[in-house]
């Protein structure tokens, strides 16, 4: 149990008020929360909605032998479909959809008995020995299929505030034509069709899934086709890879200009120039703040996080009109393929002179920023100067891997570390909670090799997280004496991590705040 619920001794407990036992509760996870309501019975009483809000779906079929054999819930389902056989019908506000198994190929499967399949529907000889035939394979697939159905329709989701999902199936080599990820895609597209909006769904893309893709016309891969439910936050995880650079991604798209109730789009898949216009292609549906939509308005869905893939491109206006509700910005330069690997910095830097002004000019600033150190220049430092207070809390300026040493120290600019730490960092260090300066190369940027580095950090009252980089030859106790000097007052900290500047692999250390009294 958690460190919020030591001390709370029972017999106390038992004299709390309803409302502050709610309070309490409502700070706790959700296994603690069942555990807390095991301390009393008037405890499990006032937490049983809390406790009964989660509904999970998880199975997998094949052989009971497998060690993650999870059998298909069919008596949970059922309990959902009508009320009065579960207490929990009218508490469900959570459904968390994990490893949805596709795999209905397999000879046995534990829906077998309840589909009263028996020895005699093998008869027809599959193409894959060990396989079910076709015909069994697709018996399967309607009775899953409805079931599922006939849940994501059920009363007991009605009140539904998140829905969490989870596109790890489990599959097989799919030679007689079967799709595992169909069940899956079918339940989503349910779900889709819902007339009351959840508060937020989040979708984790295992890479299971995208190895599941339907097979299209011609033997292509086809895009994966998730149904995504009304919702007014939506959070997709699990596309960072470099193949969802160029690639569509028409279910997002769908649900980013289609959603009547859409509010924000967290998502981790990069955006060039390409996806920008995709996404944000009608300027005259931004008026005043508001979209009108088939007769109703509605607030301009933002975009949560913004993984830029920048080639020195300049927005339109109606871009940032998305941008306002941005938490996280993380900026990639590309530089022309062939380029001389020593003019790759200066030419970085040249994008960035670009882009910045851009967002200063319409004042988009972000509470969360990633930044590579061959990308600070002037322009840079100007934007972030021109923080208002209070709003920048998570900064990481890093190195990019796989460069030449001499690329590393004549990136340039040598004034760019002292400006950096002498006139932005004291602006806004009070309201850092997290920094990063991460250097593979000895140079000013190293932390102690300026006196403005330390007098910066000194000013990061609100610190909870720190990692900076110093040059090798300090040896610890120097180390400990400079981190000391800058930080050792404060009592945020939890995580402090110091590497040396070395190209490739430097040593990482982490310290305690014991070992900087």
């Amino acid at each position: 149990m958690s460190t919020e619920l030591q001390g709370i001794k029972a017999a106390n407990v038992q004299l709390l008020p309803l409302e502050l036992i709610s309070e309490i509760s409502s700070y706790l996870s959700y296994t603690d929360t069942q555990t807390f309501r095991l301390t009393s019975k008037r405890l499990n009483v006032i937490l049983e909605p809390i406790a009964l809000s989660h509904l999970s779906l998880y199975w997998t079929c094949g052989d009971e032998s497998c060690l993650d054999f999870t059998p298909f819930p069919l008596d949970k389902i059922k309990a959902y479909l009508k009320p009065g056989h579960t207490r929990g019908f009218h508490f469900v506000k959570h459904l968390n959809i994990g490893r949805i198994c596709g795999c209905l190929e397999c000879r046995h499967t534990p829906l077998d008995v309840l589909l009263d399949i028996k020895d005699e529907h093998f008869e027809e000889e599959p193409k894959i020995s060990g396989l079910a035939p076709w015909s069994v394979v697709e018996k399967r697939n309607e009775f899953v299929q409805y079931l599922l159905s006939s849940l994501m329709r059920s009363e007991a989701l009605a009140n539904l505030q998140t829905i969490s999902i989870n596109t790890d199936v489990t599959h097989c080599t799919s030679e007689i034509g079967h799709d595992p990820s169909k069940p899956l895609e079918e339940l989503t597209k349910v779900l889709s069709n819902r007339k009351r909006p959840v508060q937020s769904c989040h979708i984790y893309v295992h890479s299971s899934y995208t190895d599941a893709f339907t097979i299209g016309p011609g033997g292509s891969l086809g895009p994966p086709s998730l149904g995504i439910p009304p919702c007014k936050e939506l959070s997709i995880r699990g596309l960072r890879g470099g193949d969802y650079i160029r690639g569509p991604l028409p279910w997002v798209e769908d649900a980013w200009k289609s959603s009547l109730h859409l509010e924000g789009l967290d998502i981790d898949a990069p955006f060039n120039e390409t996806r920008i216009k995709q996404f944000f292609s009608s300027p005259s549906a931004v008026q005043h703040g508001n979209t009108e939509m088939n007769g109703v308005h509605a607030h301009v869905p933002q975009l949560r996080r913004l993984r830029l893939i920048y080639t020195g491109f300049t927005f339109e206006r109606h871009h940032f009109t998305h941008f306002r509700g941005l938490r996280r910005l993380e900026v990639h330069t590309v530089v022309p393929h062939g380029l001389d690997p020593h003019d790759s910095s200066a030419y970085r830097r040249g994008l960035s002179s670009v882009l910045w002004p851009q967002f200063l000019e319409r004042r988009i600033f972000v509470p969360e920023l990633c930044i590579a150190f061959d990308e600070v220049e002037g322009n840079l430092l100007e934007y972030l100067k021109a923080y208002p207070p209070g709003t920048l809390q998570d900064l990481t300026i890093f190195s990019r891997k796989n460069y030449l040493p001499v690329i590393g120290c004549e990136r340039g600019h040598k004034e760019m570390p002292k400006r950096f730490y002498a006139e932005v960092l004291p602006t806004i260090a009070p309201w850092l909670e997290c920094l990063t300066i991460d250097t593979d190369v000895v140079d000013n940027w190293c932390f102690g090799r300026l006196k403005e580095s330390v007098e910066g950090l000194r000013g990061c009252v609100r610190l909870k997280n720190v990692h900076v980089t110093v040059d090798p030859t300090y040896g610890i106790g120097q180390r400990k004496a400079l981190l000391r000097d800058a930080i050792g007052d404060l009592h945020h900290l939890t995580s402090i991590a110091v590497a040396e500047a070395r190209l490739g692999f430097g040593r990482v250390q982490y310290f305690d705040m014991q070992d900087m009294r």
